[in-house]
Protein backbone atom coordinates (compact mmCIF):
# COMPACT_ATOMS: atom_id res chain seq x y z
CA UNK A 1 0.00 0.00 0.00
CA UNK A 2 2.95 2.48 0.98
CA UNK A 3 4.28 1.99 -2.53
CA UNK A 4 0.76 2.35 -4.45
CA UNK A 5 0.82 6.04 -2.20
CA UNK A 6 4.52 7.20 -3.24
CA UNK A 7 3.69 5.77 -7.25
CA UNK A 8 0.35 7.91 -6.67
CA UNK A 9 2.42 10.99 -5.48
CA UNK A 10 4.73 10.80 -7.93
CA UNK A 11 2.23 10.46 -10.91
CA UNK A 12 0.04 13.58 -9.18
CA UNK A 13 3.45 15.82 -8.96
CA UNK A 14 3.84 14.35 -13.15
CA UNK A 15 0.16 15.35 -13.80
CA UNK A 16 -0.01 19.09 -12.37
CA UNK A 17 3.14 19.91 -13.92
CA UNK A 18 1.37 18.18 -17.31
CA UNK A 19 1.10 21.49 -19.63
CA UNK A 20 -1.02 19.65 -22.71
CA UNK A 21 -4.20 17.33 -22.76
CA UNK A 22 -2.19 14.57 -24.46
CA UNK A 23 0.30 14.45 -22.07
CA UNK A 24 -2.61 14.38 -18.95
CA UNK A 25 -4.26 11.89 -21.11
CA UNK A 26 -0.72 9.41 -21.03
CA UNK A 27 -0.81 9.86 -17.88
CA UNK A 28 -4.20 8.40 -17.06
CA UNK A 29 -3.68 5.78 -19.36
CA UNK A 30 -0.57 4.56 -17.15
CA UNK A 31 -2.35 5.04 -14.54
CA UNK A 32 -5.45 2.74 -15.79
CA UNK A 33 -2.77 0.81 -16.79
CA UNK A 34 -0.63 0.38 -13.44
CA UNK A 35 -3.31 0.00 -11.00
CA UNK A 36 -6.09 -1.15 -12.48
CA UNK A 37 -8.05 2.52 -11.58
CA UNK A 38 -11.46 3.36 -13.84
CA UNK A 39 -10.55 6.44 -15.47
CA UNK A 40 -12.73 8.69 -13.68
CA UNK A 41 -11.05 7.78 -10.30
CA UNK A 42 -7.69 8.25 -11.76
CA UNK A 43 -8.98 11.95 -12.62
CA UNK A 44 -10.25 12.23 -8.75
CA UNK A 45 -6.90 10.82 -7.73
CA UNK A 46 -4.58 13.29 -9.68
CA UNK A 47 -5.91 16.37 -8.81
CA UNK A 48 -4.73 18.23 -6.00
CA UNK A 49 -5.89 17.44 -2.27
CA UNK A 50 -7.56 20.17 -0.27
CA UNK A 51 -5.93 22.64 2.54
CA UNK A 52 -7.77 21.63 5.37
CA UNK A 53 -5.64 23.93 7.62
CA UNK A 54 -8.31 26.53 8.31
CA UNK A 55 -12.00 25.47 9.47
CA UNK A 56 -15.24 27.11 7.89
CA UNK A 57 -16.15 30.47 8.06
CA UNK A 58 -19.11 30.54 10.60
CA UNK A 59 -22.19 32.40 9.31
CA UNK A 60 -23.88 35.00 11.67
CA UNK A 61 -27.14 36.10 11.71
CA UNK A 62 -26.83 40.35 10.43
CA UNK A 63 -28.22 42.56 13.26
CA UNK A 64 -30.31 44.42 10.59
CA UNK A 65 -33.63 44.59 13.07
CA UNK A 66 -31.69 44.41 16.26
CA UNK A 67 -32.99 48.05 17.27
CA UNK A 68 -36.12 47.08 16.71
CA UNK A 69 -36.43 43.21 18.05
CA UNK A 70 -37.57 43.33 21.92
CA UNK A 71 -35.24 42.67 24.34
CA UNK A 72 -36.56 39.36 26.25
Amino acid sequence: MQSRQEYLSTMRVRYLKARTRQEKSQILDELERTLGYARKYAIATMKPKPEHDKPPAKRTRSLRYRDVMPIV
